[in-house]
């Protein structure tokens, strides 16, 4: 499938704010949704755009089928800039149509300057993990810790 990335733009918000919400409805797993948490995180990629993006990914009729959110962080380990993709989504009808194969696979030309993409993936979403493996996504073996402060 051929898609269009764009960046986000202020009057797509409200497709945007019903594909987070859709998201984290189909997959509960993670922490509970607000509109206060999409708003902050408009405000962090439009104050900082070097370091957090968000894109709507379009099909080829200029339906938004899409978006996803990246953060930039440099990795001293790696060497470069690391494109972590903290959270990606297609409505029902564009999946397994080859719409997030497509932006993973985009990545580098929408931010050039990165030599690694990273993601988590829910455990029990085995359709995605199976598409992350598929595109060469590996394991680590580092495991993901946190310390909340709120």
């Amino acid at each position: 499938m051929k898609i269009n990335c764009i960046k986000y733009d202020e009057k797509l918000k409200s497709a945007l704010c019903s594909m987070i919400y859709k998201l984290y409805a189909e997959d509960p797993e993670g922490e509970p949704m607000s509109q206060e948490k999409i708003d902050m995180t408009i405000e962090q990629a439009k104050a900082y755009p070097d370091r957090l993006r968000i894109y709507i990914i379009e099909n080829e009729e200029c339906e938004i089928i899409g978006y996803a959110i990246i953060q930039l962080i440099w990795s001293n380990e790696w060497g470069g800039l690391t494109a972590n993709i903290d959270e990606m989504y297609t409505i029902e009808s564009a999946r397994s149509q080859g719409a997030a194969t497509a932006f993973i696979e985009g990545v580098p030309r929408l931010i050039p300057d990165t030599n690694r993409v990273t993601l988590e993936v829910t455990p029990s979403n085995e359709k995605a993990l199976q598409l992350y493996e598929r595109l060469g996504f590996k394991a680590v073996d580092n495991k993901c810790m946190e310390f909340l402060l709120i």
